[in-house]
């Protein structure tokens, strides 16, 4: 069996199906994805940096403001959402191909969807680290160097043998 070397960690860039009905799918990354979980850190840094010089005598609004959760639908349809089956439509009842600006606008509108991508992360992230626990368990069996069961008994008889 030939080895190989690869860029990406498989288990830490996989993604998942999931199906919100029976005509829609969304592919996920888990919410531990490291650009959305970068991207918040980032968001969350220029919120408390702009509102470093107010006081609850001064609060100040600007048009520049955003919610939360404009941010967060930014940042799910950036790096949460991979890709989209079925037929989702703008307001002009035109088809809405899959795009980050696309599953942002879709999000903005849909709190129950964005609710339902975010439990389906959380699970695709649990399932991820599962696998990773899992796997990492096995190779640190297979590299310990451990034997174990009938072949490790025999071992043990056969090094104890004294010779005549």
């Amino acid at each position: 069996m030939a080895l190989r070397v690869s860029q990406a960690d498989p288990i830490a860039t996989s993604e998942r199906w999931e199906d919100y009905d029976h005509e829609t799918s969304f592919k996920l990354a888990g919410l531990d994805n490291e650009e959305y979980q970068l991207g918040l850190e980032r968001a969350r840094r220029l919120v408390a940096k702009q509102d470093a010089g107010q006081t609850l005598k001064n609060l100040t609004i600007s048009e520049n403001d955003q919610r939360e959760y404009q941010t967060q639908c930014k940042l799910v349809g950036a790096y949460i959402i991979r890709d989209w089956k079925g037929e989702i439509y703008d307001e002009n009842d035109k088809l809405m191909p899959y795009t980050p600006e696309n599953a942002q606008k879709l999000l903005l509108v849909n709190v129950a969807l964005f609710a339902w991508i975010i439990l389906k992360a959380k699970e695709v992230q649990i399932a991820q680290q599962a696998e990773e626990a899992e796997t990492v368990g096995k190779s640190s069996r297979a590299l310990s160097g451990n034997v174990n069961g009938r072949a490790a008994r025999k071992s043990k008889r056969s090094s104890t043998k004294v010779s005549t």
